[in-house]
């Protein structure tokens, strides 16, 4: 009978030390990705229990923007409705958030989401009720701008347009100098015929935009490390001596 066939690991030096490095990159990798896990999920505990305080009054100077992110605040002054500019939603049914400005006594102008109106309701002509005159009081969440990236389209000042909450541009269309750091997100009841199943804009409409998709990528780094050891372990009991 001819003698039985052993199979011995013989990977070699040189695969060797590449699939330890590749394997101390993905493992990091992934270890990388837990610890963003962590920080995100507590990033995104401490945004609720913001958002679940009683509003402040949002004062006249912000010197850090960041502290009030997601903060609920009340604020009072005039709606500037002749410098009204839309931002496309970007939901399902589509629609646009109405951006005015509230010209305050103390503090420079803020920039308010008063809340969505469909596309055939954008106009002012076509919600009448929507502009109050006089001084207003608006409760809110307060929010940070939200520039857009390269794929973003670019605004269109003819019909006043835009495809981010971007501060800074927004207040430049608007003819603005100065305004302050921070926008807020007007809250439930604060568009036309308030109570009224229509209203208009449509008030409460902030969402928690920051994704937390770090459990996927921690599992996906891991996964290639354990599909690349399998093929090293694979590949050194094939080889011939």
């Amino acid at each position: 009978m001819p003698p039985a066939v052993v199979s011995r690991f013989r990977p070699g030096l040189g695969p060797t030390l590449l699939t330890l490095a590749a394997l101390t990159i993905l493992t990091g990798l992934g270890l990388w990705q837990v610890q963003r896990l962590d920080w995100k999920t507590a990033l995104l505990a401490e945004i609720d229990a913001r958002m679940d305080r009683p509003a402040v009054a949002l004062p006249a100077r912000i010197d850090e923007p960041a502290r009030w992110r997601y903060r609920p605040v009340r604020l009072t002054g005039r709606f500037d409705h002749a410098r009204e500019h839309y931002v496309f939603s970007g939901r399902r049914g589509g629609g646009w958030m109405v951006y005015t400005p509230l010209i305050r006594d103390a503090g420079p102008p803020v920039l308010v989401n008063r809340g969505l109106v469909p596309d055939d309701r954008r106009a002012p002509e076509t919600r009448p009720h929507s502009q109050p005159e006089g001084p207003v009081t608006v409760t809110g969440i307060s929010r940070l701008s939200r520039p857009g990236g390269w794929l973003v389209p670019a605004p269109e000042p003819a019909t006043r347009s835009f495809y981010a909450a971007d501060r800074d541009a927004l207040a430049a269309a608007m003819g603005l100098a100065r305004v302050a750091p921070v926008m807020v997100d007007a809250g439930v009841g604060a568009g036309e015929g308030a109570g009224a199943a229509d209203t208009l804009p449509r008030g409460g409409q902030t969402r928690v935009d920051i994704p937390n998709d770090h459990l996927e990528y921690a599992l996906t780094w891991f996964a290639l490390a354990l599909v690349l050891l399998g093929v090293y372990i694979a590949y050194g009991f094939s080889r011939r001596p």
